[in-house]
């Protein structure tokens, strides 16, 4: 009879879920053998994806082996259940490997003394030439000792559950403590986040706020396969800091304290989460190999929306909802788009921040990261007919409805949905998404991971564990919460230069469109002069060069560009030129690259029609112009110094001073591409384009970004249209600014004052006057359509409403220095003055400009009346500030402000008697101004 050595189990043996195709027979027995693993990490194969855990444990279903479960007493070892060679297969999860933190404690030495008996009873079997127990590995980790919460000891009681984990029945349950925070894990994939606060009243005590509850979507295959708790990892003080549950071969969740990383992870593997101050990483696993459609697999992680308050973040989207939760984000690819499929837009973020503290980041680099947010319900058979979504350009976006959709028109799911898949698909059913990434592979998508791998030594690795990695934090308030997520972001290398903050770009895009010539730019210049409007740049837009990707003027449209840049520049403007990475056929640029490989190839195939009336040849796309163009591979790096040398090349031969740099997105990428250095992830090329080749040059300015925050360059939203409304619109302005500086992007240029004037709709003298205003203490701004060509009282207004941003421009170039060494948002939401103030968590038509301005212009058609908040202290006018004094901490309300005012407000005091410096910012009003 064989030895056998138990350090604890469960009774019970998990079977392998029914349609699971096991490659081989594993069904010699196992029970006799005590197999446990070496804790080192193993090298990740590629981010996304997470090997199989690093410790290997018993075959049968165990009790963690330093803590108790919920309803399970410490020390209860029942006895083992034995597994016959010619019983039924089974699939026993591993059981964990024993941690202790702060040196030798009990735990880990009765740990030691186990495993030492199982080898000595291993040699003495192999003495007497019996069968004994095999161990393969052993190891006992030490774990330094970790503070927790100075307070009370019985108020951080483990034991304490929430309620919902307290009845008879209940699934079992780890506690997780980091700091102030408690994160209860259930074996059923639930989770619950928890977070003490102290008292408000001297003497009183300390309470704890439900901050977040989450879950695991388990695949289907794990219906009848229970959650089993397999590791628990403790601090020296007894508190749990990590844990892992098991649904057999299928699915783990991981879940660990974000300052100890005690499951191996860290600097080198999670770049995105090791600068987590507080808080807690999950990892949730599936095997897509376990599952009956391994194509359709995916690990989808869901926080409950309503329990956390409003949300906030995520990025750009066509009609940017404040707060999130007003709109129904449909679920679909988390890359940048120009006008994706579900409404996400050119600039993408991966953190979400509430109105009750939480902060949700999610890891960056998932493949084929997937979100929605309180995606709308599908209503039957009619949404399968009608809500198909899909990627257009150009015309194709002119009768596209305008996402996401609004609460209220549709019922939301109310859920944040973080899924990785297993690759792009359409989908099923209502709400798909066509976009150009599908049939696109992640080259190191890597094949990682097994139940089985380490214990068998001829196990061959097949299997593909597919992992949604996110961060979850509790923190005392919406702002705490964003200034954790930005500390997680690389800081910008430094702030864009002055001058575009001290006065507008200007642009000849939707003044003159294509046809803009020298003539014409220089008309434009001058006639800005004769109105007296301030000015920086002169951007000169599509199209100036002789074909798209030519590096060169157009001899005809422009006969001495060397000639205009001076006059230019004695006009003092800098002279910058608009560029983006495709490159046409027709070009000596084309010629030159394509034989050196500097183009991103494919060889798929287009559509008889496409390829032969529109003459679209492998690896060409259609965008918003013609004719088909390539993309610049930006990841070979000869490309981009091909591409950067004849970008210096017309800096020196004409006098050039920066570029705008458009387009990035891959969403414009051919289908099935590839690139000289393979991606991980579609956003790789957006950064490769942004940081690259933009950040090469001071005076730049790009509009798309993802994980792109290391930059001093004006990061543009994209293109307006000229109407009001929300759905990118100017109400949207606001909002989508507020989501550029939580996210990460301090240095936001507002797109064009009045829009783009697309598909023949123009600004009427309201609406352009009104632009003017809300953009006018923007971190920048940038004119194209004239004022003057409205009318002599519309370029009047618009000029008054520039004079009050000379009055604040010194603390805007200030704010520029102060966030290039926090990522502080230079315009913040009114949350950020008063984080606990309910009342400022829905405010989207106002914004902060540092702590102590804010600005409140009218957006709504025909008003000439608004009600304006103001946080706490005094306030006065911005035109007016030696008159009436308002009171803040409450809504003014009915506030006149006539089409000829900007309602802008400054903090004088705060309290009684605690000044602010801020009247030291501005110069006196004009006098026009004063004398009201």
């Amino acid at each position: 009879m064989e030895a056998v050595a138990v350090l604890g189990s469960i009774p019970g043996v998990l079977r392998a879920p029914a349609g699971v195709n096991r490659r081989r027979n594993r069904a010699r027995a196992r029970g006799s053998a005590i197999e446990t693993r070496s804790a080192a990490r193993r090298p990740s194969l590629g981010r996304g994806v997470s090997p199989e855990p690093e410790a290997r444990e018993s075959r049968q279903h165990a009790a963690p082996l330093n803590g108790s479960v919920h309803g399970a007493p410490r020390g209860a070892t029942p006895a083992p259940k034995s597994n016959s060679r010619e019983g039924t297969k089974t699939n026993a999860v591993p059981l964990g490997f024993i941690v202790a933190a702060g040196g030798p404690s009990s735990v880990a030495t009765s740990a030691v003394e186990a495993l030492a008996k199982a080898k000595k009873l291993a040699e003495d079997a192999a003495r007497r030439g019996v069968p004994g127990p095999r161990v393969v590995a052993s190891t006992v980790t030490t774990l330094p000792k970790r503070k927790v919460l100075e307070s009370d000891p019985s108020l951080m009681n483990p034991a304490r559950a929430p309620n919902l984990l307290e009845t008879a029945g209940a699934p079992r349950s780890v506690v997780l403590v980091d700091g102030a925070s408690r994160l209860w894990i259930t074996e059923d994939g639930r989770v619950q986040l928890r977070r003490w606060k102290k008292a408000k009243t001297p003497g009183g005590m300390p309470t704890e706020d439900l901050v977040s509850t989450a879950h695991v979507q388990l695949p289907k295959e794990c219906v009848d396969v229970p959650g089993t708790f397999t590791r628990t990892v403790r601090d020296d003080d007894g508190n749990a800091i990590g844990a892992e549950v098991r649904w057999g071969v299928v699915a783990r969740l991981r879940v660990e304290s974000a300052t100890s990383r005690c499951f191996g992870g860290g600097a080198g593997v999670d770049d995105w989460s090791a600068k987590l101050a507080e808080g807690f990483v999950a990892e949730f696993s599936v095997n897509a190999e376990a599952c009956v459609e391994p194509e359709h697999a995916m690990a989808e992680f869901k926080v409950d929306v309503d329990v956390a308050g409003d949300w906030f973040g995520g990025g750009h989207l066509m009609k940017q909802h404040w707060p999130l939760n007003l709109g129904c984000w449909e679920v679909g690819p988390h890359y940048p788009f120009d006008n994706g499929p579900n409404g996400i837009n050119t600039l993408v973020a991966t953190h979400w921040v509430t109105s009750r503290g939480l902060a949700v980041l999610a890891d960056p680099d998932t493949p084929y990261l997937h979100v929605g947010l309180n995606a709308p319900k599908p209503k039957g058979a009619w949404d399968s007919l009608v809500s198909n979504r899909s990627f257009g350009v150009g015309i194709q976006n002119a009768t596209r409805l305008i996402l996401p959709m609004k609460q209220g028109e549709r019922q939301g799911d109310g859920v944040l949905r973080l899924q990785a898949r297993a690759g792009f698909h359409k989908g099923r059913g209502a709400f798909s998404m066509d976009h150009p990434m599908i049939g696109w592979e992640a080259k190191s998508s890597a094949v990682v991971g097994s139940i089985d791998e380490g214990l068998d030594r001829d196990y061959e690795d097949e299997s593909q564990w597919l992992s949604m990695r996110v961060g979850l934090l509790a923190l005392d308030n919406v702002k705490h919460a964003t200034e954790a997520c930005l500390q997680t972001l690389k800081k910008p290398s430094g702030a864009p230069p002055s001058e575009v903050i001290r006065a507008p770009i200007w642009t000849t895009w939707a003044r003159y469109k294509q046809n803009v010539d020298q003539r014409k730019t220089l008309t434009f210049a001058r006639e800005i002069l004769e109105n007296k409007l301030p000015r920086s740049v002169m951007e000169i837009d599509d199209k100036w060069q002789s074909g798209y990707g030519e590096l060169d003027f157009d001899p005809y449209k422009f006969p001495d560009p060397k000639g205009m840049v001076d006059e230019l520049h004695a006009m003092g403007f800098k002279v910058t030129l608009w560029v983006m990475p495709f490159i046409e056929e027709d070009t000596d640029a084309y010629r030159e690259g394509k034989p050196l490989g500097y183009f991103v190839e494919s060889d798929h195939l287009h559509h008889p029609f496409d390829a032969i009336v529109n003459g679209l040849k492998p690896g060409f796309f259609k965008w918003w112009n013609a004719p088909p163009v390539v993309a610049l591979d930006v990841t070979n790096p000869a490309a981009v110094e091909w591409f950067v040398n004849r970008l210096e090349s017309l800096r020196s031969r004409y006098g050039i001073d920066g570029y705008k740099f458009d387009a990035g997105e891959p969403c414009f990428l051919p289908r099935h591409f590839e690139t000289h250095k393979p991606l991980t992830h579609p956003s790789e090329y957006t950064r490769c384009w942004v940081q690259n080749v933009a950040a090469r040059f001071e005076l730049a300015e790009v509009r798309t970004g993802h994980h792109t925050t290391g930059t001093s360059l004006l990061t543009r939203m994209g293109d307006r249209f000229s109407d009001w409304g929300t759905g990118n619109g100017l109400r949207s302005i606001i909002p989508t600014l507020l989501t550029s500086g939580i996210t990460g992007y301090p240095f936001c240029l507002p797109d064009m004052i009045g829009g783009n004037a697309y598909f023949g709709r123009f600004p009427d003298r309201e609406l352009l006057v009104r632009w003017a205003q809300a953009n006018a203490l923007m971190p920048a701004l940038q004119f194209s359509l004239a004022p003057w060509d409205v009318g002599s009282e519309a370029a009047d207004l618009t000029r008054r409403s520039l004079e009050i941003r000379e009055m604040v421009v010194e603390k805007l170039v200030h704010l520029t220095e102060a966030a290039a060494h926090s990522l502080e948002p230079m315009c913040r939401p009114m949350w950020w003055l008063a984080p606990e103030d309910e009342e400022t968590y829905r405010i989207q038509d106002q914004f902060a400009v540092g702590d102590d301005v804010i600005v409140a212009p009218v957006v709504e058609k025909g008003k000439t009346r608004r009600d304006v908040y103001l946080t706490e202290g005094l306030w006065v006018e911005a035109s007016d500030p030696h008159g009436k004094v308002f009171v803040g901490g409450q809504w003014t309300r009915d506030f006149l402000a006539p089409l000829e005012k900007l309602p802008c407000f400054m903090r004088v005091a705060i309290g009684e008697e605690e000044y602010c410096d801020v009247g030291d910012m501005w110069e006196d009003p004009p006098a026009s101004n004063s004398e009201q």
